[in-house]
Parts: structure tokens; sequence; C-alpha cells
């Protein structure tokens, strides 16, 4: 899609009329840090966005996914690019991005990962404000299960969603808002869904949700479990270690909390690690949106209803989310169509297609062709 989109994005805009026309040109060496949380898709997309721009590109895949960088990058040596187009270094943020992103070579920066470590990589440009910096920073994604939807549909989504690379996924579901009238059914629905759930290898074809990447992460995971108790909510479902065979991996089973949310503290500003699912039971709408939106991120949300399209564009509208996926998992995206994430999700990165206006620049020439 980049590629066939290329020749479009890219091409002057001429104005006949007054002799006049506007060429985009390549921003120079682009870095790119990518995350171990979608190491190839993230990685492919920003690197064919930025050498169709023309860029030179520096390459930094996450030490997590280490491999799947340097397979990536023989892939592009493959296809024989002039050299110095594009390079990787392979390393930890805190050393080799460090270098990377304060190189004075560098022209631009494009940066995946936690919200934390793009304060750090901001902090570390603020002697260079003219070097753009596109920040995603995920967070979780979000579902609202209004009364009038096929609640056993939502209920199937918003688990596929919420185990979905084992919840590593920046547009994971992390919390669900469930009016009241729907609760029971959901709720019924979502824990037989979750015992049935396979647990496993990734290559194994009955596997539905693989390991955690790390020890840390599972770490992470479990002692979620006692901050969610801890600020007076409740675990409906416990997170649990899960067996698969003799194999090392990390595996766990989805958790679920039931959120209290009028005591006062909602959860609303953390990121729910892992397959962690915190559900928000409410009396309308209004007020589900109400709470979406005080979100600290909101990339994404799925909203389960059948109402009609009038009443549909109303209720939507309010909504401060980078995307909107009606009666859909909030995982689902179109490369077609560009999207922002809100709050801390982003920094005003555009998605898909529009990754190729970000990556060039603008040049006009006005040409003075009036007699004097």
């Amino acid at each position: 899609l980049l590629i066939e989109a290329a020749a479009d994005q890219l091409a002057p805009t001429v104005l006949s009329s007054l002799t006049a026309r506007s060429d985009r040109f390549p921003r120079g060496v682009v870095a790119i840090i990518t995350p171990f949380t979608s190491p190839i898709l993230t990685t492919v997309l920003q690197v064919t966005a930025a050498l169709l721009s023309g860029n030179a590109v520096v390459l930094k895949p996450s030490s997590r996914a280490a491999t799947v960088g340097q397979h990536f990058a023989q892939l592009i040596d493959s296809l024989r690019l002039p050299r110095g187009v594009f390079n990787m270094v392979q390393g930890t943020g805190k050393t080799i991005g460090h270098r990377l992103v304060t190189n004075p070579n560098v022209n631009a920066v494009l940066f995946s990962g936690t919200y934390s470590h793009a304060c750090e990589v901001q902090q570390a440009l603020v002697g260079r404000p003219e070097v753009p910096l596109f920040v995603e920073t995920g967070g979780k994604g979000a579902a609202i299960v209004l009364s009038s939807c096929d609640v056993q549909q939502a209920a199937f989504e918003s688990l596929s969603g919420t185990t979905q690379n084992a919840g590593q996924l920046p547009n994971c579901v992390g919390r669900v808002f469930v009016m009241s009238e729907a609760y029971p059914q959901f709720m019924q629905r979502l824990t037989a869904l979750i015992s049935a759930l396979k647990v496993g290898r990734a290559d194994s074809p009955s596997t539905q949700m693989g390991p955690l990447i790390s020890k840390a992460a599972t770490t992470a995971y479990f002692q979620f479990a006692d901050t969610v108790t801890a600020a007076g909510h409740e675990i409906t479902v416990p997170p649990t270690l899960a067996k698969s065979g003799d194999d090392p991996g990390h595996f766990v089973t989805p958790a679920v909390y039931t959120i209290n949310w009028e005591n006062g503290e909602g959860l609303l500003d953390s990121t729910p690690p892992g397959p962690s699912l915190l559900i928000y039971k409410v009396s309308t709408a209004p007020e589900a949106i109400s709470l979406y939106n005080r979100l600290r991120y909101r990339p994404c949300v799925a909203l389960y209803t059948d109402k009609s399209l009038a009443d549909l564009q109303a209720l939507a509208s309010t909504l401060k989310a980078g995307a909107i996926n009606i009666n859909r998992g909030a995982t689902s995206s179109s490369m077609r169509l560009p999207a922002v994430p809100h709050g801390h999700s982003s920094n005003g990165l555009s998605s898909g297609l529009n990754l190729l206006s970000s990556l060039s620049t603008p040049r006009a020439y006005l040409v003075e062709a009036r007699p004097k």
C-alpha cells in the first residue's frame, strides 16, 4: 500500500496559473527506534515509508527483539540499496539509543515505546528543536458495550483484543465500560471464554494466546493484582501461571478485575500490563464515554451498539479517541485511514499512509511570469 500511494502522496503540487509548484523532499537521516511489542509491523511500516520518502535510515530495534531486527536488516540488504541508505544498530536504548538520537547527523526521529522513554528521547533533543520527534507510546485501547448490542460478540472481541500478543500491543483492549443491562450476560460470556482459552506456543495450531516477553513482564503482571486490590477493587478472574509442556516461556492466563470506579480511584491513568482486563459497570452511554475520555492513553476504542446511524454519529462525536471501531475489535485498523492516537498515546504521529507526508517536507517555487 505504501508503494502504491507514494507516487500520489509525494507528487508535486502544480499551480499552472501562477507558474508555481511545491515539491516534497526527504528530511535526510531518519532514526527509527522500534518496540518489542510489534517488531515486524512497526519496523516494516516506518522503514518503508522513510525509504520511499527518499531518506536514509538508521534503525535500532528493541533489544528484546534483536533477532527480528537482524532478519529484517538481512531482508533489506537483499534489495541492493546504495550503501548507507539503510543502517541498523543493536543495543539498549540507554546507551545506543541515546547516542543515535543525539547524533548531529540525524534529521528526524521516530520513536515507538513507553511514555517514560519518549520523555527521555524528548529531553535528549532539547538542544535541537529543529529535529522533529514523532512518538507513539500506545498505552491500551478500550471498549464500550451498550445494552443494545450483541453482547456475545462484544465479549468475544474484547477478550480477543486483550489476549492478542498476550496483551502487549499498544492497541490491545485493557478496559471495557459495560452498561448495567448488558453486564451480567457480558461477564458470564467473558469468564466462559477465558476458561476455554488455550495458552501455549505460537507454532501450535490450538494456541490462542502466547507468552509474555520476559520474567520482569510476568512479575509486573502479577504485581498489578496487588495494585488493583489496594485501590479498593476486586479480582474477578485471578492471574495464574499457565503451563505449556516443557517450554520455558512466560505463560500466564488472562486476568479480569471489576473496578469500583465510583469510589474516586478508577485506575484511569495506568496501563494494565499483559492480558489484564479492567471492567467498569456504568449506567448510561454518556457515563461510559465520560470515563473513557478521562483515560490518560486513548489510542483506540471499540463501540458495540445497534443504534441507528444518526444516533451513532452523535454518540461517537463525543469520544476523544484516535480511532473508533463500531462493532469490531479495537485492534482493527486500516493503513488507508489516517489516525492520530489521543492523550499520552502520541504527539501527533499519524499512522498508515500519512507517514509519507510526515517523513518528507514541502518546498515551494514561485516564478514571476508577468511583464515588469
